[in-house]
This record gives structure tokens, C-alpha cells and sequence, in this order.
């Protein structure tokens, strides 16, 4: 990469809040700025520039170098958002640094790259001649940036300020190094406007209902109460004071001893003996067990502490989150939502503070507890089975396109397979069959796993049935794992002779592996590429490295797998940068959902153009049969 001019920029700071429960931008509002440590581009190599602040005073203008105060170029950081909340919120004097537009970030080009976020690991995956010392930095953070058991800061010594200044000397000179191997991020055709789609979304934040929120975890903790003095009564506690029916040991103990013997007492294994058992005193304690665990419920302290007094929490979407591409999720996690929602919100919530109700009524909730800004009403698009539709139209597969082209129910066709009946003579129950096939048995899952995958659709399978079932997927549509094969063969030649390609026209993809053969790249339609580290052949089996250490075996079925969630994702980000472009706030996307922001008097026009952009295809992808749901919703909800 030609070198331009750039700015390389890392702060230390230290905030009475907690930034892994609040976040990044509630952090930075209480922070202040231990240490400035910056070079440009055209200083001189292994320059590290740095602004003290070891006394923790309010920094003024008189404080900061010209050379900072007048840079108007692009600023490059790792992990942008922790950068721009603290120039926002600790420097705000400093105008330019506050326009998102303006960063480059390493951490996402090291994410795309399929490489660790973390500066430190991706550093050291790639063996970079700079590197830091996670273990020194952590000390230093954990001893002054944070609060001491009294509630103030630690004094910081000449000797620890010494290494923070080589600490953070050496932050710079890493992030320097990897934003160098790569091409910019920003100026990728396709994903440039997508990373400064995320930013802006990610600033505009979603509103939480706090008022709601505090009442709902008022409710929840009278029925924690409650259910802790009947699990006592019924199940008694063990020689640590602890519940009996919270401890694995204890309350598999006394299943046995109520003749209910279970290999352990994980969520799955209580639910299979829930609908099973005849003893009511194991149903109640198995539910008792249940309402102590949920983990639902606990998303209402989250909501609280990554919102601010307004309600809005921003940074709640993760770009790049996994290998795909696909947006995870931080701070509440949105993405993790139980999929439970009320059918009448405000009926449910009434009730809940009134005491009727228990865990179940909590999780129907959590959804609704996101609102939109006043005057405001959201506008809401679930694409319709759209992996199901990439995996069909990827693989060529024309009876699969057809069903959703002709707008029949694929899964009540499948179901009428499965059972040998009409499709229109498929009961609601039967139909469960025919989408465990669809959305489960398209990346070569086995007869075993589909007996587990489609109980949790509600389905009991014997294994003669699942193995049916497999076959039946498999001889319907050919093409399917004909794509796995023909995807295997490619990266595997591709390894070998550098370069394999699977498809044509719309469908082509294309492997390429990198020069120091470090990588393999795979292009996708879009123009977008997905990468895999270290790709090699070991003991026969294909590997790759994962981000977080260790190998992944690769085999057809999970290359497919990877290439239709990927495509699916450049769906999503490509309608999302049409509803943008069209108009409308974009505030969030959760799994094939994208959430937006109308006034509420442009709400039905909102919601055609949401609609639109969500089922014309982009240019790349001509012929493909997109289906979407949209709604205008007052309260998010499924």
C-alpha cells in the first residue's frame, strides 16, 4: 500500500464506569485522559509522539500539540468507537475527531481478514515486527484505570508511567504495522459504505423504555423470591447453603431420589424429562429450576446500564462480529433477544406488576422494552427464509427456486414428501417436519443431529425416520450436495494451484490463494470476500486457524454453510445501504431483520420503501426471489 498521510492515534484513560457493563460511550462520559500516544505517517520511523497526563486534570486546548489540533486528514485507530467516544466526550474542543467519517479501523480489517480483534493476538497471528505485551497493559489498566476499593484512583508511579508510555508507543506502532498488510477497509467498493453504514446506525442508538424496564425487574425479582422459598421447601439446600435445586450435582441427586434418574442437569436434559414425567413434584421443581436460571431476564440490568438517563444505548452492533460477515452482538446484545414476545405488550406488562405472571411473561417483555424516539414510530423487515433462498439459488437448484418464486409453502411441500400427503392437506403440527428439513439438512448435517435439530421444532424422530428425512433432502435437491463436493474440490485445488472457481455468471465464486499462501480468499457475487487464515492440508483433512487459537476441520458442507450466510449477509447489508440511500434511519439489524426509524406520519410510506429495498435484488444477484415481512411496530417485536 502507497503510504499517504495518516494519523495513528491510541489513548489510556481511566473512568469510574465500568466499560464492560456500560460501554464505550458511558464510559467515556466520566473518563479522563491519562496518556495521548500518536504519530503521523510521515514522522520518522519508530516516532511515537505523546501528550502526559499522569496528574488526571481536565485537558484543555493549551494542552494538546498543534500538530493534533490541526490534523484534518484520516485518523487511524484500533477499535474506532473507543477513539471517537473519548475525542467526543474528553476533547470535544478537537471538532474534527468527532466526525465518525474520519477513522480507519484496524480491528475491523483484521475481523474480515478472519483474523482475533485484539490488537495484541492479531499481531502475533500474523508474527508483526511490532508487537505488545497484553499482560503489562492489563496491569497497568486494572491498577489505574480503574477505581481502588475506595472509590478513587491509584497515584501513578514515575517508574509505571515510564511503561505506559512504551506501552502505548508500542499500541501505535503495531496498529501502524497491520494497517499496512492490508487494503483499507474504507475504500473496499462494497464494504467501504457498509463499515460507514455500521458507524452511523451504531451512533444513532436504540431507546429502551428504562421506566419499563426498572418496573418489569421489580416484577422479576418478586418472582426470583418467590420461587427461592418454594425450591427450598420442595427441594431443601446443600451443605454449601446453596438451593439444592440450582446445584448440578445436588438437584440430579434428588431427581434420582424422586425416581427420575438423568445423566446430568443441563437445560436440554431437564426439558426432555419435563414433558415426560408423571411426578409433580419434579415438574414443579424442574420449572422452579428454570425461573432461577433464566437468562432472559437478566438482559433487563443490561438494558439499564448500557443506556443512558435518556434511554439510548449506542455501540449495540457489532460489525464483522463473525466469520461472514454478519453483525453480532455487544453491550445488551441484542442479537441474543429471547424470540418470546407477548401477544398483547402493554395487557402483559399490566399484569406482570400486578404480580400475575412468572419468568415466561418476563421474556415476552424484553423485545417490547425497545422503543422508538418520540414522534417516531419503528419500521421493521424480516426477510422471508432468505439462507434457505441463497443456498437454492447459489446451488442452481430450479425446483427449490421455484416454490419461492410461485410463493408456495416450501416447508408444507417438504412436510407432504415426508408424510406422503398433498401439501394443502399438511396439518400446522406435520409442517414442523418440513422446515426442520429445509433450514436444518442444507450444509450436510447427519441423521443423528437432524433427530436433535428437529425436536427443537417440536419433532420426535426415530432414527429410520431421520435417515429418511436426510435421504429425502438430499435426492429433492440434487444440486445441494453437489455444491458442498464442488466447493471442497475447489478450495482444496485452489490450495495447490493458487486459484479454483465454482459457478458462473450470479453464482461464481471464486477461490484464490494468497502470494505467502497465509490466506485463501473467496469471492463472493457481491464483489466482497471472505477470508480464511492459514489455510493447509493436514493429515488429509482441510484446516484452517480460528481467531481465537486452535484449528477448524473443513469439509464441503461447512464451506457452503460459510458461503450462503455470507451471501445472505451482503443481501442484508446491500438493502440496508439501499433503505439508507432512500431516506431512512437505520438503527439496527438483528439475525434477517433490518430495524428503522420513521416519523410516525411518514410510517406507511416508510415501511413500502423498506419493503421495496428489501425485495429488489442488487444488481449482483439478478433473479434472485427475495421475500420480506415489514411492519411498522410501536414497540419492537417478532
Amino acid at each position: 500500500m502507497k503510504k499517504e498521510d495518516f494519523l495513528f492515534i491510541d489513548f489510556e484513560t481511566a473512568s469510574p464506569v465500568d466499560i464492560k457493563t456500560a460501554g464505550a460511550w458511558l464510559y467515556a462520559k466520566e473518563a479522563h485522559v491519562l496518556l495521548i500516544s500518536y504519530r503521523f505517517s510521515t514522522d520518522k520511523a519508530q516516532q511515537v509522539k505523546t501528550v502526559k497526563n499522569f496528574g488526571r486534570k481536565p485537558l484543555t486546548p493549551r494542552d494538546i500539540p498543534d500538530d493534533l489540533k490541526k490534523w484534518r486528514g484520516p485518523v487511524v485507530a484500533h477499535n474506532w468507537s473507543f477513539e471517537h467516544a473519548i475525542f467526543t466526550h474528553c476533547l470535544p474542543f478537537l471538532k474534527h475527531f468527532a466526525d465518525p467519517s474520519v477513522y480507519i479501523c484496524t480491528a475491523s480489517t483484521a475481523r474480515r481478514y478472519g483474523l482475533p480483534g485484539a490488537l495484541d493476538d492479531a499481531a502475533r497471528s500474523l508474527k508483526l515486527k511490532n508487537q505488545k505485551e497484553k499482560a503489562d497493559g492489563s496491569k497497568l489498566i486494572n491498577k489505574y484505570s480503574k477505581p481502588n476499593k475506595n472509590g478513587g484512583f491509584n497515584p501513578i508511579t514515575k517508574e509505571d508511567a515510564k511503561k505506559w508510555v512504551s506501552y502505548g508507543g508500542a499500541d501505535v506502532l503495531t496498529m501502524e504495522e497491520l494497517f499496512y498488510t492490508f487494503p483499507r477497509l474504507d475504500l473496499d467498493a462494497f464494504e467501504g459504505p457498509v463499515f460507514r453504514l455500521d458507524q452511523k446506525l451504531n451512533l444513532a442508538g436504540l431507546r429502551v423504555d428504562r421506566a419499563a424496564v426498572t418496573r418489569i425487574k421489580k416484577a422479576y425479582e418478586l418472582i426470583v423470591s418467590r420461587a427461592q422459598v418454594e425450591a427450598k421447601t420442595l427441594c431443601g439446600v446443600e451443605a454449601s447453603g446453596a438451593l439444592t435445586v440450582v446445584s448440578p450435582i445436588g438437584f440430579t441427586r434428588w431427581l434420582e431420589n424422586e425416581g427420575e434418574r438423568v445423566p446430568n442437569a443441563q437445560a436440554a436434559t431437564l426439558d426432555e424429562l419435563l414433558l415426560k414425567t408423571k411426578n409433580t413434584r419434579v415438574a414443579a421443581a424442574i420449572k422452579l429450576r428454570q425461573t432461577l436460571a433464566a437468562a432472559g431476564p437478566k438482559k433487563l440490568e443490561s438494558l439499564l446500564s448500557f443506556s443512558d438517563l435518556l434511554g439510548v444505548v449506542r455501540h449495540s452492533f457489532f460489525y464483522f462480529g463473525g466469520h461472514t460477515g454478519r453483525w453480532s452482538g455487544r453491550g445488551f446484545q441484542p442479537q441474543n433477544l429471547v424470540r418470546l414476545v407477548a401477544e398483547n405488550w402493554q395487557e402483559t406488562f399490566d399484569a406482570l406488576v400486578k404480580g400475575i405472571g412468572g419468568v415466561d411473561e418476563v421474556n415476552s417483555l424484553l423485545r417490547g422494552c425497545i422503543i422508538p424516539r418520540k414522534g417516531n414510530r419503528f419500521v421493521v423487515g424480516d426477510f422471508s427464509a432468505i439462507e434457505a433462498r441463497g443456498l437454492f439459488y447459489l446451488a442452481g437448484c430450479a425446483s427449490g427456486l421455484a416454490v419461492f418464486r410461485e410463493g408456495r409453502d416450501i416447508y408444507k411441500e417438504q412436510a407432504g414428501r415426508f408424510y406422503n400427503k398433498r401439501a394443502d392437506a399438511v396439518e400446522k403440527s406435520e409442517r414442523q417436519i418440513g422446515k426442520a428439513q429445509i433450514l436444518g439438512l442444507g450444509y450436510g448435517m447427519g441423521a443423528g443431529r437432524f433427530i436433535d435439530y428437529a425436536r427443537t421444532y417440536g419433532v420426535e424422530l426415530t432414527a429410520p425416520e431421520a435417515e429418511a428425512a436426510v435421504r429425502m433432502y438430499r435426492g429433492g435437491f440434487p444440486e445441494v450436495p453437489r455444491l458442498w463436493r464442488d466447493l471442497e474440490t475447489a478450495f482444496r485445488l485452489a490450495l495447490r494451484d493458487g486459484v479454483a472457481v465454482v459457478g458462473d455468471g450470479f453464482r461464481r465464486l471464486a477461490f484464490r490463494r494468497s502470494a505467502d499462501k497465509r490466506f485463501m480468499r473467496l469471492t463472493l457475487p457481491s464483489g466482497r470476500a471472505m477470508y480464511y487464515f492459514r489455510p493447509r492440508i493436514a493429515d488429509g483433512d482441510l484446516v484452517v486457524s480460528l481467531p481465537r487459537g486452535g484449528i477448524q476441520k473443513l469439509w464441503g458442507g461447512v464451506i457452503c454453510e460459510n458461503v450462503v450466510q455470507a451471501y445472505c449477509r451482503d443481501l442484508m447489508a446491500a438493502s440496508m445501504l439501499a433503505a439508507d440511500a432512500a431516506g431512512l434511519q437505520i438503527v439496527g439489524t438483528v439475525h434477517d431483520e433490518i430495524i428503522a426509524e420513521a416519523k410516525t406520519s411518514a410510517a406507511k410510506k416508510s415501511v413500502a420503501v423498506l419493503e421495496r429495498c428489501m425485495t429488489t435484488p442488487p444488481d449482483w444477484a439478478r433473479g434472485f426471489p427475495l421475500g420480506a415481512e415489514c411492519a411498522i411496530m410501536d414497540r419492537y417485536g417478532k
